[in-house]
């Protein structure tokens, strides 16, 4: 693929390809070789976050989606922001926080009812959980 004079461009296409090939270590280390990263492209945020996603690294990964939408709440990768947000949530057992991202998405977007079923599957759970384990206590200081 050609590249224009801007080498930043050159850099952004590289770490591009690089994420849609799934070798996210390697985008990952790219990006880190660019200095000041908050003051160039934000799309350099969002790969990172993708990056740090699809590494496990959810907390990491909620911090560079919250300085991406700040610096570009419209840009065309919002949404897709918001729902790896409510995926991180949900993978680190926050369901009930999950769900309130999700339910801001459109209902036309990829995969949406799907993950929210799974999330609300996740609480229904949770709750029968919690009642058991009331009882549970009860029953123990009934003793």
């Amino acid at each position: 693929m050609p590249h224009d004079s801007d080498p930043l461009k050159a850099i952004i296409d590289n770490i591009y390809e690089l994420i849609a090939s799934e070798e996210y270590a390697e985008a990952e280390r790219l990006i880190g070789c660019i200095p000041e990263l908050e003051k160039h492209d934000p799309i350099l945020l969002f790969f990172k976050a993708v990056c740090e996603y699809e590494q496990g690294r959810d907390v990491e990964c909620l911090q560079l989606i919250s300085s991406f939408l700040e610096r570009a709440p419209h840009h065309v990768k919002a949404e897709y922001c918001i729902f790896t947000a409510a995926m991180c949530l949900a993978n680190m057992g926050m369901e009930e926080d999950s769900l309130p991202l999700l339910n801001a998405l459109p209902a036309s977007y990829p995969d949406l009812l799907r993950e929210k079923r799974d999330v609300s599957a996740k609480l229904q759970m949770k709750a029968r959980a919690k009642f058991h384990v009331e009882t549970i206590m009860k029953l123990r200081e009934g003793r």
